[in-house]
């Protein structure tokens, strides 16, 4: 629970820094009372991906989300499989995208991580690979 005082102009603002996930907030003044959802997105997401053995080369993608209207670009998205690290900077439109070479068939787990900076958390996200 938070009270807040509204500006001149009848508003109020506040920082959220909850996990990803929905939330219901509570609005209430002397006359009125309203409930609102509120959903935090997360920030980094993944696709699992399944291919041949025979593709020789797998590509791992991992898209950072927009804010406020603009996507992440240049931002290091790094990338742990079967405890080997790549790195890879996303373009201009968010995405991040990284090639591997395959060497035997099973199903890896891998994992993608926004390091964070001044302005935004340190994220990261776990998936799995499928080589048939």
């Amino acid at each position: 629970f938070k009270t807040l005082a509204t500006d001149s102009n009848g508003k109020c603002k506040f920082k959220v820094s909850n996990a990803p996930g929905s939330y219901k907030l509570n609005i209430s003044s002397q006359s009125a009372s309203i409930i609102k959802t509120l959903t935090v997105k997360h920030l980094l997401t993944l696709k699992s991906v399944t291919v041949k053995k025979s593709a020789k080369k797998l590509v791992l993608t991992a898209t950072l989300g927009k804010i406020n209207k603009k996507y992440l670009k240049n931002k290091k998205i790094t990338f742990k499989v079967n405890g080997k690290t790549y790195s890879a900077k996303t373009n201009s439109k968010g995405v991040a995208t990284v090639k591997i070479k395959l060497t035997k068939k099973g199903t890896f787990k891998y994992t993608a991580k926004f390091a964070g900076d001044a302005t935004y958390k340190a994220v990261s996200k776990t998936n799995k690979i499928k080589v048939k």
